[in-house]
């Protein structure tokens, strides 16, 4: 394949948002990008593009980079980029073509505790591009991945919201009875060793990673090695555990190990706690009972009444009221989301194989190691 090397101030119009981080809604209608590793949500839009969604700042030079069609709102440090003429640059393509140069920018980030990705690195920064045609044929290959990967997240959503339906209709009938305690048996946490995480290893689950079931950021992955993982007393990760953001901005967010989900072998670290009920009878039911609404408002709202860092303590958590219905009732709930919650497992482990096919075909088609001047698309 042919490339021309172009100016990105000649391939691409940037812009940047308006907001800031704070105008965020949880559960609003629209995306709102900001720096963080997925869109927040707000009940507002100001664009309705295509647009390549490039985060300006990151405490560790960590640029986070999204592709968005439709309607959506964006910090004041995150920059819009869309293509200025269509017919000879396909945005679909520059989006791949920026992600790969993603450390790039990182090492020419500037700022001390946080790194700033200024509008001066973008303007200058230059791209190699093949004809429009290698370009769509290249952006089509890894667009038809992230498809994939997007059906699946769809899916996982409908089935946890059917999950959450499912989990209100049965609590519907009762009153609170019992503390959160009655129903949890085990409560771990783990740790990382002195000097903190490293880059090769065992995944070491933090805080930060701990979103809901089903969805787990892989990116900037900390680790613990072997020996340490062995020489743990608690914090092993297994199929069924249900695992909860214990201190720290977002205290009250929990999600779930399942079927080799988020990772076949891994562990928590101090800031995330691993919860069991009686046997693992309930762990469906323990799961939809920390993510209703109101009971991880109450958690959070308890964490946070302490100290400016929300922060949550073993017996905080066991004394948190809630519904619990008597045991034939829990077991036929747990066999009624036992096949959704092993299917969002699945669709989730799914994704991750074909990010990792999509990660390792960019570098070679955005290089030319594979050619697709002959594909037919």
């Amino acid at each position: 394949m042919n490339y021309c090397e172009m100016q990105l101030v000649d391939v691409v119009n940037i812009k940047t948002g308006k907001l800031n981080s704070n105008a965020a809604v949880e559960k609003g209608e629209y995306p709102f990008y900001t720096c963080a590793p997925s869109p927040l949500r707000i009940d507002k839009y100001k664009y309705d593009q295509a647009a390549i969604l490039l985060a300006g700042n990151n405490a560790e030079g960590n640029f986070h980079i999204n592709y968005f069609e439709g309607k959506f709102e964006a910090y004041q440090r995150t920059y819009i980029i869309d293509s200025k003429n269509e017919d000879k640059y396909d945005l679909k393509y520059l989006f791949y073509a920026l992600k790969e140069c993603l450390h790039e920018f990182k090492l020419m980030s500037q700022g001390t505790s946080t790194k700033f990705l200024t509008m001066a690195i973008l303007n200058g920064f230059k791209l190699n591009i093949p004809d429009i045609n290698e370009q769509r044929k290249i952006a089509g290959i890894l667009s038809s991945l992230d498809q994939k990967i997007s059906n699946n997240e769809a899916i996982n959503r409908n089935l946890l919201d059917q999950g959450r339906v499912l989990y209100e209709e049965l609590i519907a009938g009762y009153e609170v009875n019992s503390k959160l305690g009655d129903l949890i048996k085990s409560i771990e946490t783990g740790k990382r060793p002195k000097g903190g995480a490293q880059e090769v290893g065992v995944p070491s689950i933090g805080a930060e990673k701990i979103e809901c079931f089903g969805v787990y950021n892989y990116s900037t992955e900390k680790f613990i090695d072997d020996d340490f993982y062995r020489n743990l007393k608690k914090g092993h990760v297994l199929s069924g555990d249900v695992l909860l953001y214990k201190d720290g901005a977002y205290t009250g967010k929990t999600s779930m190990a399942l079927d080799g989900f988020p990772h076949e072998k891994c562990a928590i670290n101090e800031h995330v706690y691993k919860l069991n009920t009686l046997n693992n009878l309930y762990q469906f039911f323990l799961y939809f009972t920390l993510d209703n609404d109101k009971i991880k408002d109450y958690i959070y709202t308890l964490a946070s009444s302490k100290a400016a860092q929300p922060g949550l303590n073993q017996n905080e958590l066991r004394s948190v009221d809630i519904v619990l219905p008597e045991e034939s009732v829990l077991l036929e709930f747990e066999n009624r989301v036992s096949d959704m919650m092993h299917l969002i497992a699945s669709n989730a482990k799914e994704s991750r194989s074909l990010s990792i096919i999509r990660d390792t075909l960019l570098p070679k088609l955005m290089s030319g190691e594979l050619d697709v001047s002959e594909l037919e698309v």
